[in-house]
């Protein structure tokens, strides 16, 4: 880049944000940074047949499997659709994805057989209403890990407030002030440390 900067003037302070290293380049940009990356990673595919932009695109969809994040979800879910589509019309593409299937985790290894019954198939349909529900489903309930904590932070409260009803059933009055002290201190800890 640095040797075609002075025939491109206009672009210099881009060139040099890429060349010293104050732009991330396109190896080091974060993926769910919005839709840019995704669809450069496609140009780049697109305009030199190379494996490494498909790679990239592979090693994020698991992401369409993301219970807390509805950004990378839709990212996720846009890298899966847009993967299948092109490799419906695509042969190379849709070679390039099954020999991925050996190299990848159980849990992208799952979507990107889904990518490709889809691609050979094409049911891209079926995809996008997936996609579309899976999304509506985590901006309705919101994220897992808050609902999973909600869960067990009332279940402590449920078993505390149970301790002392049996405590006081039993004559332990005694166990009654801590009790309510007890209760209304778990309350307030789980209003306030639940992810909003």
């Amino acid at each position: 880049m640095g040797k075609f900067a002075e025939r491109m003037p206009a672009r210099k302070a881009l060139i040099d944000r890429f060349v010293y290293d104050k732009q991330p380049t396109l190896n080091n940009v974060a993926l769910d940074a919005g839709t840019a990356p995704l669809d450069t990673l496609w140009g780049l595919y697109f305009a030199t047949g190379s494996y490494d932009p498909v790679l990239r695109m592979v090693s994020i969809l698991d992401w369409a499997k993301d219970v807390n994040n509805v950004e990378r979800l839709t990212i996720g879910n846009m890298t899966k659709l847009s993967l299948a589509t092109n490799a419906s019309r695509d042969k190379d593409l849709l070679d390039m994805l099954k020999s991925s299937l050996s190299h990848e985790n159980k849990d992208t290894r799952v979507v990107l057989q889904e990518v490709i019954d889809a691609a050979e198939t094409f049911e891209f349909a079926r995809v996008r209403k997936d996609a579309v529900a899976a999304i509506d489903q985590l901006k309705q309930k919101g994220p897992a890990s808050t609902r999973n904590f909600q869960w067990w932070g009332t279940a402590g409260q449920t078993a505390l407030a149970l301790g002392c009803i049996v405590a006081g059933a039993m004559g332990h009055m005694e166990v009654g002030i801590p009790c309510i002290v007890g209760g209304a201190v778990s309350g307030a800890a789980l209003k306030y440390l639940t992810p909003q």
